[in-house]
Formats: C-alpha cells, sequence, structure tokens
C-alpha cells in the first residue's frame, strides 16, 4: 500500500511539475529574443526596447553609424560573423534575391560553422535573457533554429514591420538599389521569417507604431511574450532613445495602392502584417498564411522568370566592391 501511495504521489508530482513549467514566464529559463525582419525596418529600434523588459544585449555590439544608424545597431559582431560566413559559403549576399541554398554548403563548413554558432549562443545566454538582432536571421533560420534546439533554449521571435515603401527609400539611399528591387527583398526576407515561425512564440510589432505609442506597445510586447516592463526603463527609453526625427520616411498603408513597382503580394503582405500586429496575439492567422502563400508563390514565379536575377546580383556585387572602402572609412571617422 505504501509502494502505490509514494507512486501515485510521485506522479502527482511530475504532473505539478509540468503544469508549474507549462506556465512560467520566460525569465524562468535561458531565453533567447530573436529579432528578425528586413533591413531599414526598425529592427535597431526594437532590439533596443527589449531592453526594458530586462533583455541583455551582450558587449560586443558594433557602432552606430552617423546619417546611418545615428542611435546603434545593436548587433552583435560575433552574430553577424557567422552570418556572413553561412551566407559566403552559400555563395550568397544578403541582397541575393535567389533562396538560400544551403545544400551549396560543404559539411565540414557547415560543421565548423555550427559549432561556432553553439559555441557563441552558449556564452552569450547563459541562464538570462538575451536578444540578438541581425537582419540576415531573416533568411538563416534554417541553420540557426537546430542550434537553438540543441542548446534547448527558449526561443520568443519578434518580427519588425515597416512600410515597404519606406524600406525602398531608405535602401535606395543607403545602397541605390531600385525600389523593385527592394520590395523583392522585403519580401525575400519577410516571408521565411514568418514561415520558419509559424508555430512558435512569436510578436509581429509594426515599427511605425511603436515610435507612436512606446508606452502601449512595450506593455502588448511583454504580455505577449511573458515578460516582465521595467517601467523605469520604458520611460528613459521613450525619453531619451526614441526620436521621430530619425524616421527620415514615413508613409501610410494606403500609399501603396499608387506604388506600380510595388507588386501586389508585397501590399497584401504587409497590410496582413499590420493588422495581426494591431490585433490581440494572432487572431487573424488564415488572412496571414494566405498573404504568406500569395507572397511565395510571387517569389518563385520571379526566380523561375528572372534566372535568380543573376546579372543583377553580379551588377550589386561590383558595386559592392567598389563602395566597400568609402563606407569602411565613414565607419571609422563615426565611431
Amino acid at each position: 500500500m505504501a509502494t502505490l501511495l509514494s507512486a501515485d504521489d510521485d506522479e502527482l508530482q511530475d504532473i505539478l511539475e509540468s503544469g508549474i513549467a507549462a506556465t512560467r514566464t520566460l525569465a524562468d529559463t535561458a531565453t533567447l529574443i530573436v529579432v528578425l525582419g528586413m533591413h531599414r525596418s526598425g529592427t535597431s529600434v526594437i532590439i533596443r526596447a527589449m531592453n526594458t523588459m530586462g533583455a541583455e544585449l551582450g558587449d560586443n555590439l558594433g557602432n552606430a553609424v552617423a546619417g546611418e544608424n545615428d542611435k546603434g545597431f545593436f548587433e552583435d559582431l560575433d552574430i553577424v560573423d557567422i552570418n556572413e560566413g553561412v551566407l559566403a559559403a552559400a555563395g550568397a549576399k544578403w541582397h541575393t534575391l535567389a533562396p538560400i541554398d544551403f545544400g551549396r554548403i560543404e559539411l565540414e563548413k557547415l560543421n565548423t560553422l555550427r559549432a561556432k554558432a553553439v559555441s557563441a549562443l552558449r556564452e552569450k545566454c547563459g541562464n538570462r535573457i538575451f536578444a540578438l538582432k541581425d537582419p540576415r536571421l531573416s533568411r538563416l533560420l534554417p541553420f540557426w533554429q537546430p542550434v537553438f534546439d540543441q542548446l534547448g533554449l527558449r526561443v520568443a521571435y519578434v518580427i519588425a514591420v515597416r512600410n515597404p515603401i519606406s524600406v525602398g527609400r531608405s535602401l535606395q539611399k543607403r545602397d541605390h538599389f531600385p525600389l523593385d528591387r527592394s520590395y523583392l527583398l522585403w519580401l525575400n526576407h519577410m516571408v521565411p521569417a514568418l514561415q520558419a515561425t509559424r508555430d512558435r512564440l512569436r510578436v509581429i510589432v509594426e515599427y511605425d507604431k511603436l515610435v507612436d505609442s512606446p508606452h502601449g506597445e512595450l506593455l502588448r510586447i511583454a504580455e505577449h511574450l511573458g515578460l516582465e516592463l521595467d517601467i523605469d526603463r520604458a520611460s528613459a527609453f521613450e525619453r531619451d532613445f526614441l526620436d521621430k526625427g530619425l524616421q527620415h520616411w514615413r508613409f501610410e498603408a494606403s500609399d501603396l495602392e499608387g506604388i506600380h513597382s510595388a507588386p501586389h503580394e508585397v501590399r497584401e503582405l504587409f497590410l496582413a502584417l499590420r493588422s495581426t500586429s494591431r490585433s490581440d496575439g494572432e487572431q487573424q492567422p488564415s488572412a496571414l498564411d494566405t498573404a504568406v502563400a500569395n507572397a511565395q508563390r510571387h517569389l518563385d514565379e520571379v526566380v523561375r522568370g528572372k534566372s535568380h536575377d543573376r546579372t543583377n546580383d553580379k551588377f550589386t556585387s561590383v558595386f559592392e566592391h567598389l563602395a566597400a572602402p568609402f563606407r569602411a572609412l565613414r565607419r571609422r571617422l563615426s565611431s
């Protein structure tokens, strides 16, 4: 009889512990917050906002660049280096229009990169909340998610959304990309990020809404991720960090209707993301799923029709080679 009672007690204890584990907030375990989104979409502001919820950003961050990102990129240089290595091994760059072909990476190189990623994250995350951001991550989750799983991290994704016209104008100024190329790159970052995080803990954040209503958005993000918002840090973030003057481009959703160089799928996906970010959680998954599927079909058609746009990629590669020394000089002068 005593043995049966002991077994029942153990079973009950297991049930109780399972229930407790299921209701824990992210702050109770080693947690990684991954900020995803297209370049020039406010990812730097959003990852800085994660600090108001207790997230550490690391101590190996790149410098701010005057006129490009005056407050800082908040990108961990170790992670950026790994991402650049993965892209190079796959024969791609961040602005390659073709899908990233992970099958091109030699097994030995892949194992080396993965071991480097595991070591870096194990050291950075420890037993705390750690946040990282690099827009390249949006296209490289097939590489990173097995790393997250291997480390047993609890991962939360924050997906940054900004009007594609604003993104396109910013890239046009910084990289001299034509707008139609930027719209495709926007899809090329948003679609894989949404596909890879569909059934995982995530929150979608509209950059312009965060700038307009920071306190409400910070509360929404914290609640959705199960984190505690530090009111003092939130006030300092709003007072000392946010600056509407840094929004050099600001367009409304309706402006996309008159932009003929933007495919219909760009407008459809942006509106679905915007609607989802303004609802409680994700109340309209079917609309978002439909928009993602339509965007993926459009990207597939572009790849088939343009043979991966290799000519444009080659031209852009030459341009990047010529422009690199000037960008490096500007970074040194601003540091």
